[in-house]
């Protein structure tokens, strides 16, 4: 398990387009052009939305990335934003994956002074991993704000 660096972020891409494949989403079914998309995005603000990958044997399995609160006095707790595994589908070895990269992003946050770490609504987590680090599940409410009368 390890950060990410800004100079890793075409490494981040293409693990990010992995983690969207292995979830049945082709972001390039046109053009392919995901990978260098979301490595100029996150590039700059590296910072702000700090990513882990796990590894094993030398092998990428597992993709983490966060976005962390960025101003003073605002409340909020930093938000998962991407977990996925990224090696064959079964169950144990992805639970493992998913459990160690939520361990790395509960001890980064414990070290920063958060007292929680809020998943994205589209993040899904195996049920064991929620029991392993105690998760508080609650009834997801969603507001939304439309842009067009």
């Amino acid at each position: 398990m390890r950060a990410l660096t800004d100079d890793e972020a075409l490494l981040l891409g293409a693990l990010h387009k992995q983690a969207l494949v292995r979830a049945g989403t082709d972001p390039d079914a046109g053009e392919p052009m995901h990978v260098r998309a979301f490595a100029s995005a996150w590039h700059p603000r590296a910072d702000d939305l700090p990513a882990w990958v796990a590894e094993h044997d030398g092998e990428h399995v597992g993709v983490a990335v966060v976005r962390r609160t960025m101003l003073p006095h605002l409340a909020g707790a930093p938000r998962l934003l991407v977990l996925s595994a990224l090696g064959p589908a079964d169950t144990v070895g992805e639970e493992a994956v998913c459990l160690a990269l939520v361990r790395q992003v509960i001890g980064w946050a414990r070290e920063r002074g958060d007292e929680r770490v809020e998943v994205a609504g589209d993040v899904a987590l195996p049920a064991p991993v929620l029991d392993a680090v105690r998760a508080v599940v609650r009834q997801a409410t969603s507001v939304s704000l439309p842009t067009q009368p």
